[in-house]
């Protein structure tokens, strides 16, 4: 769950100045799950803010919120005039972040509001599947506990410690693309990976696949290709795959791999795959290909919602034009239009 939705009725990549300036109108309070900095907040700070808040609940913070003022009896509220953000952009943020917490938080959203003569910046945290995480500038565990950040208590980092054992799995294709008159074939290879001490016992998984008119997958048992299930959603024509696999143990260094032969007209499409296991929680894993970029790009997001493709797919056409690499940039856009123009927004 992602907390701009609560607060501002947006993703939260979606925010923008008014609303920054509607929120703070009116007198503000910090909750469980709210916290708000001046713009000069220290990034010491905002370290352990997100440690707190990603170790409990999740939470929202912004940075460049008004200076709070004290009522007679101390209770401090935040209303009025925002403060500019001295910190670079979400990009040097995220680093900042990434490399002063442990375990990393790789679900964070963290979004730069242009406002006057700058910026103020959401951190938008997830409640982590993965705690506890540490604060590396001084090795301390913090938890939320209303509207404070406080130390962790030593049995409850251990209990977190003891929940934390599932083994750690990755996700990777390979693709290469066949032409057969205008039409392209794809075929994909994918790999799933134990990158952890701790096997995978029990392997299941989906793979759902967008923007095609044809999928097989391989079956070794009868040395053959065969066609994926048909599903008829709001996305359109999806093609779907389930496997179970309850026999297998996979270890360290060791990958499960699967061939798929794709068909369609030159588009982008777009593979998402869910894996779980006995010992394991859902991860969730997302892919493009590029048919006439002859390449393929894995997503960094939580699910395959409007927004989150949305971002995803702007971010990579915005990096290769950045570093003046050819994309297919309006194949990258039909695909958009292809998968939500009928979805509901969320």
């Amino acid at each position: 769950m992602y907390y701009s939705e609560i607060f501002f009725r947006k993703s939260t990549y979606e925010i923008e100045e008014k609303d920054i300036i509607d929120f703070f109108a009116q007198n503000q309070e910090e909750t469980s799950v709210l916290e708000f900095k001046s713009g000069d907040v220290a990034l010491e700070k905002i370290y352990r803010e997100v440690t707190a808040l990603h170790n409990s609940q999740g939470g929202l913070i912004i940075i460049g919120s008004p200076r709070p003022t004290k009522d007679k009896n101390g209770k401090e509220t935040f209303q009025g005039s925002l403060t500019r953000s001295i910190h670079r952009h979400k990009d040097w943020l995220y680093q900042k972040i990434s490399s002063n917490i442990s375990p990393v938080p790789t679900e964070l959203r963290i979004h730069d509001v242009s406002i006057e003569n700058g910026i103020v910046q959401i951190i938008d945290i997830p409640k982590s599947n993965n705690p506890p995480h540490q604060c590396l500038n001084d090795g301390i565990y913090y938890l939320r506990f209303e509207t404070e950040t406080r130390y962790a208590p030593h049995g409850l980092v251990e209990s977190f410690f003891n929940r934390r054992q599932e083994p750690t799995v990755d996700c990777f294709i390979q693709s290469n693309i066949i032409t057969k008159q205008d039409k392209k074939q794809i075929q994909v290879t994918l790999k799933i990976i134990i990158k952890s001490k701790l096997p995978l016992i029990g392997l299941h998984y989906i793979i759902n696949v967008d923007n095609v008119y044809k999928a097989e997958a391989f079956d070794e048992t009868v040395d053959g290709w065969y066609p994926l299930r048909t599903i008829v959603s709001n996305k359109g024509i999806r093609y779907s795959r389930s496997v179970d696999k309850n026999n297998i143990v996979l270890v360290e260094g060791v990958s499960y791999e699967s061939d798929y032969l794709l068909s369609n007209l030159n588009e982008p499409l777009l593979i998402s795959i869910l894996i779980w296991s006995s010992n394991m929680n859902l991860k969730k894993f997302y892919f493009i290909i590029s048919p006439n970029d002859n390449k393929y790009y894995k997503l960094p997001i939580h699910d395959d919602s409007n927004h989150e493709v949305n971002f995803a797919i702007n971010e990579i056409v915005s990096n290769a034009k950045s570093r003046n690499e050819n994309i297919d940039e309006k194949g990258f856009l039909k695909l958009i239009a292809k998968l939500y123009e009928n979805k509901v927004q969320s």
